[in-house]
């Protein structure tokens, strides 16, 4: 097998090529080229895989979506839905989220109000 040495931007390219430019945003193909190069393994470029492998989440998606509203100091009786609970308590919603997906995956950094990480 041969392979070839890409770049960022050739990453990115590779995303448009699979009709996939809207699977991550740029911050978070950012995260992913630095986790693969840092890796130090040569690694076959398959977007389809990597949109299978990594996810990128909105804090209040993870904490919905992986049942931690019981990890916030969050009570509807104050008149509060979660997401407007979520947006006036960020630093400690992303705490939680943080929290979990260290302690349950491969968290492999953060972007613009979520993360990035390895499905499970």
């Amino acid at each position: 097998m041969i392979y070839i040495e890409v770049n960022f931007s050739q990453f990115c390219d590779q995303f448009h090529k699979f009709d996939r430019a809207d699977s991550f945003s740029y911050e978070a193909k950012k995260i992913i080229f630095d986790y693969l190069e840092e890796s130090g393994d040569d690694v076959e470029l398959d977007v389809v895989a990597l949109c299978c492998e990594f996810e990128e989440k909105s804090t209040a998606d993870i904490i919905k979506d992986y049942d931690l509203e019981h990890l916030l100091d969050y009570d509807i009786d104050d008149g509060l839905t979660l997401e407007e609970y979520i947006d006036e308590n960020q630093e400690e919603a992303s705490e939680v989220a943080q929290d979990y997906l260290i302690e349950n995956t491969l968290l492999l950094g953060s972007v613009s109000g979520g993360f990035v990480y390895a499905c499970f």
